[in-house]
């Protein structure tokens, strides 16, 4: 064999293997960063879970506690037993309005009115209230307690109101959605309550597409309760994994049949291109997903750059319409379900806010009027129209920058960011002669009573501002009482 000979078999052996070598680390490359995305993925799916989970529990608290915190509850429902307003506005009252199995017991365990479906023993109930999940061996319950106490809080009347749902097929239908693939409930058998947590580990497996994650559901002590399983849709990494592995084989064959042109070809139009896309995966793994690809090339490579770039452009898509669920659910979380007005949780939130820029703020605490009698001669439903009209009246009737919450029950509270007291009286004062001009009962009048508190003149947190603005919302009732007789 001529010099040339051995020199060319040895550069053309040299370039078989290199050749080898380097798709074998690109497709290493894919591989690694195929894993990573499913990693992340995995872990996603189960924070969204766990948000999902504690969201439907945040709203059944919300509902519970409107519940509890009643005179009327505590007056009618627990001490006179009152089973025809037990029936309108208890049960099956909850039942048919919002879907919760509902029971009032009493601190000896005796029950004034529960539903049908209503499956957990009522033993050991906190004093506080409290969420979280029963698992009856069967079914998954998300079940939250509340004591019943009178609006103020104050008197307690031996006796707690509980919702509980049921984790059933149309729910998790409605999670399914939420977190883009099908999600399924195994429990594990046992009859176990406690507040809930899922596994820190979650397990996962990957398969032409298709990701399924194994999320265990357990109590406050670490026992399992059941797990959840989700299949999540996932091709666009499997796609590219595949799309790589044939380019790996067809390069191999193409350098071993062809000569050094063939070979510096392929180098050109193959690897550089190889390359690219490799740089492409780094990218979308750090979320970068604007790629310059060759997408016109009509071979294998132009395929894969096309695959990119659907990838790129799916993943893009995923990203912001979860990120769009996820502010909506957080919005959500902030809206009283009855009047969707803003609840107590971001009353909560916005005066922590103020409070942290060091900003002076009134804030106004607020009781309709006679808005029992609506309830007495209308019905519930009636009241809670009015209530969701009176509550849009207010949002329409303030300030832009200025907040309405509904604190409870017909309560109601003001945030007026930089009034001072003064200001603020005159504010209401206004919103008092213009609401007591609404039509909004027919011929029943309504009016409200209010208490104002000033930050951070008058009290330096929001129990402080709330008990001074509450105590002289009712020493206002009680004068308005007085001249009225």
């Amino acid at each position: 064999m001529t010099v040339r000979g051995k020199i060319v078999t040895l550069v053309f052996s040299c370039i078989i293997f290199l050749s080898f070598f380097f798709l074998f680390w690109l497709r290493q490359s894919v591989k690694v960063v195929l894993e990573e995305n499913l990693s992340r993925e995995t872990n996603y799916t189960r924070e969204m879970l766990w948000s999902l989970l504690r969201g439907e529990l945040g709203r059944m608290g919300v509902a519970v506690a409107d519940y509890a915190q009643w005179t009327d509850m505590g007056e009618k429902g627990v001490k006179e037993r009152n089973t025809a307003w037990l029936r309108e506005n208890l049960n099956p009252w909850v039942k048919e309005q919002f879907g919760y199995e509902v029971i009032l017991v009493t601190g000896e365990k005796e029950v004034i009115t529960a539903s049908p479906g209503w499956v957990m023993p009522c033993t050991d109930l906190s004093e506080e209230a409290w969420g979280g999940v029963y698992g009856d061996g069967k079914n998954l319950w998300m079940v939250v307690s509340h004591p019943v106490v009178d609006n103020s809080g104050e008197q307690f009347y031996n006796a707690w109101v509980c919702f509980a749902k049921v984790v059933d097929g149309a729910l998790l239908e409605q999670w399914s959605k939420m977190l883009g693939g099908k999600i399924f409930y195994r429990p594990s058998g046992k009859a176990i309550r406690g507040e809930p947590a899922l596994g820190i580990e979650p397990k996962s497996s990957y398969r032409r597409g298709m990701l399924q994650i194994a999320v265990e559901l357990l109590d406050g002590e670490g026992e399992v309760l059941g797990e959840f399983s989700i299949e999540k849709e996932y091709t666009g990494p499997f796609r590219v994994y595949a799309t790589v592995w044939r380019v790996f084989l067809l390069s191999v064959s193409v350098v071993v049949l062809f000569s050094f042109l063939v070979t510096w070809v392929a180098v050109k139009r193959i690897l550089f291109p190889l390359e690219r896309l490799r740089d492409s995966v780094t990218r979308i793994s750090q979320g970068n997903y604007n790629l310059e690809l060759e997408v016109d090339r009509k071979d294998e490579i132009g395929e894969l750059s096309l695959g990119f770039a659907r990838m790129a452009e799916a993943l893009q898509k995923r990203e912001e319409d979860l990120g769009m669920e996820k502010r909506k659910a957080e919005r959500l979380a902030n809206l009283d379900s009855l009047t969707h007005v803003p609840n107590r949780r971001f009353l909560e939130r916005s005066v922590e806010r103020l409070i942290q820029e060091g900003r002076q703020f009134a804030l106004v605490f607020l009781d309709l009027d006679g808005f029992k009698r609506v309830n007495d001669l209308l019905g519930h439903t009636e009241g809670d129209r009015l209530l969701r009209r009176m509550a849009l009246w207010f949002e329409k009737n303030i300030r832009k920058e200025d907040i309405v919450a509904r604190y409870g029950g017909d309560e109601f509270c003001f945030l007026f960011p930089g009034l001072t007291r003064e200001e603020a009286e005159d504010v209401v004062e206004r919103l008092s002669l213009r609401f007591l001009e609404k039509d909004f009962a027919g011929s029943l009048s309504l009016g409200f009573s209010y208490g104002v508190a000033v930050y951070p003149d008058e009290a330096m947190n929001l129990d402080g501002l709330l008990s001074r603005s509450d105590g002289e919302m009712y020493a206002r009732k009680r004068r308005r009482l007085l001249t009225d007789r």
